[in-house]
């Protein structure tokens, strides 16, 4: 809001400035105003000076004083305003790589350890020798028993029902005999050929 004011307060004052200087070039070379008196002339009946270097009745005359007024005005002034920019670069991240290194380790050695021989000693083995032994075994003698068997026993007739019985059938085969005749040739009304091999054609 003080800018503003300020603002404002500044193009007033430019304002009155340059009217002022309008008034005052209008009575330049003629040093009389115009309209004032007559159609010509700066005279001022009812002031006792005249307006902006004009003549009045009393013959006095004051010199112009021209002020100058300077304000300062704030006005925006550019500046350098820093902006970083993010671009991305490769970066060289180390992998790690296993590497086998030579290590020193245990290689079991083979070292001489006792070793119990067995010596032979002898040995009492008893060898079964097979010999005849006498056990009663039962067998099964057939004896004379009674069966009753029902008299008069049921038998059992089927009824007669027909049967096909196979029977050779004898089927007559017709082969075909070729019979060489001489070449017999018919030519009748309708100049047709007969050529006889054993069969017409």
């Amino acid at each position: 809001m003080n800018f503003l004011g300020v603002v404002i307060k500044c193009i007033l004052i430019a304002t009155i400035i340059a009217e002022e200087k309008k008034t005052i070039k209008r009575g330049l070379g003629l040093e009389h105003g115009f309209g004032d008196h007559g159609s010509f002339g700066g005279y001022d009946i009812f002031s006792d000076h005249g307006s902006f270097g004009a003549h009045d009745l009393s013959g006095h005359h004051e010199p112009i004083k021209t002020h100058t007024v300077y304000k300062k005005v704030p006005y925006p002034v550019p500046y350098p305003v820093p902006h970083t920019i993010t671009k991305p670069y490769p970066v060289h991240v180390p992998v790690k790589v296993p590497v086998e290194i030579p290590k020193p380790y245990t290689v079991p050695v083979p070292k001489p350890y006792p070793v119990t021989i067995t010596k032979p000693y002898p040995v009492v083995v008893r060898k079964a020798i097979p010999y005849t032994v006498k056990v009663p075994v039962k067998v099964p003698v057939p004896i004379p028993h009674p069966v009753t068997v029902p008299k008069p026993y049921p038998v059992t007739v089927h009824d007669p029902y027909p049967v096909k019985v196979p029977y050779p059938v004898v089927v007559e085969k017709k082969i075909p005999i070729i019979v060489n005749d001489h070449h017999n040739f018919h030519v009748g009304h309708g100049f047709s050929h007969s050529l006889s091999f054993g069969h017409k054609f």
